[in-house]
Formats: structure tokens, C-alpha cells, sequence
């Protein structure tokens, strides 16, 4: 028997990060759908002074460290793997505002030295729907996609590509948090 209410850690990873910058004393509220069944979007949130609110679908992804090749043509020392975007003529097919991707990555000066505490990060990126295809920049029929990326020695981004090389640090949810604020304030 399945559990009644199930949540993904990519999903409360996310949730737990929107809770930083969209507090209560500011009249936002964080909901998340208690079934399964609901498709398009994992979590709402809800503005009570305006009334206004955007879903976001939360996409975790596989990260790996990169082949010696893939590093060599500058691609970065990471990567984050997706294989669940669902596109119809190139059209994102799910009914949301916002699409966050997340995955977990080992920080680098944990990997020299292994006893060290705290020795993943999380990342993520917020893209607006309207934008994901820009984003994933690759083959619209492709059903997986690529982000590439370094970290410094904190386990911060420091650059982030597609394949082609195209510049994603701006799609940084913390880049982006703002633009979404902005959003469910106006």
C-alpha cells in the first residue's frame, strides 16, 4: 500500500529553499498537492496581501563528475543529467508558471578531503516555463538534457553551459528569485 501523502527530496529541497526568501510575515504561503494524481506542478506559492500566487514544477536531476573529455572542451567538471522533460512540438506540456531544476553535487574540497562535514550541495535552477526551451537549448525532439558546470572550493557555481557552451548562470535560483517575487507581488 502506498503512503497517502508522498514527497520527493527534490521537491523538499526546493520547498525548503523557497521558505528563505518568501516568509509568512510577508503574506506568502508555500502549498504543496497531497496527490499523487495532480500533474503540472509541485508547489504553489501564494501571495495573501495580493492575492496572487504561481506553481512551480520542480525537475531533479542526476549529477555526475564529467569525463575527462567533456572537461578537456571546457564544459565544466559537473553535470546535471535530465531525462523527464515531456515536449509536444516543442511545446512544454505541463501546467505551471515556473519549472525549477534541482540536483545534489559533492563540493569539491570535500572530495580532497573526505572527512570533512557537509560534503554535498544542492543546486538549483529557476527558469520561467515560457523560457525552458531556451534554456534546455538543445534539440526540441531530444528527450535528455545536459547542464554542465564548475563549483569553487565552497561548492558554489561558477559557471554553468549547455553542450553549445551557452551561458546559464543566470537561470541561478538565486538569480531568478527575485523576478519571482516580483511576479506574485505585483
Amino acid at each position: 500500500m502506498n503512503p497517502k501523502f508522498v514527497i520527493n527530496y527534490s521537491e523538499f529541497r526546493v520547498i525548503e529553499e523557497l521558505t528563505k526568501y518568501f516568509s509568512r510575515k510577508d503574506g506568502f504561503v508555500i502549498l504543496i498537492p497531497t496527490s499523487l494524481q495532480n500533474k503540472g506542478f509541485d508547489v504553489v506559492i501564494f501571495n495573501s496581501k495580493t492575492d496572487r500566487g504561481v506553481k512551480i514544477q520542480v525537475k531533479g536531476g542526476r549529477s555526475f563528475s564529467t569525463n575527462r573529455g567533456e572537461r578537456n572542451r571546457g564544459l565544466g567538471n559537473y553535470v546535471i543529467w535530465h531525462s523527464n522533460f515531456l515536449f509536444h512540438k516543442g511545446i512544454v506540456d505541463f501546467d505551471t508558471d515556473w519549472v525549477v531544476i534541482h540536483a545534489t553535487v559533492p563540493v569539491p574540497s570535500s572530495l580532497l578531503h573526505p572527512k570533512k562535514k557537509n560534503v554535498w550541495n544542492d543546486i538549483f535552477f529557476l527558469v520561467r516555463k515560457e523560457k525552458l526551451l531556451d534554456f534546455l537549448h538543445e534539440d526540441k525532439e531530444k528527450t535528455h538534457y545536459r547542464i554542465y558546470f564548475n563549483l569553487d572550493e565552497g561548492g558554489n557555481v561558477v559557471t554553468a553551459s549547455s553542450f553549445d557552451k551557452t551561458d546559464k548562470l543566470q537561470y541561478l535560483f538565486e538569480n531568478q528569485v527575485e523576478q519571482l517575487r516580483n511576479e506574485i507581488e505585483a
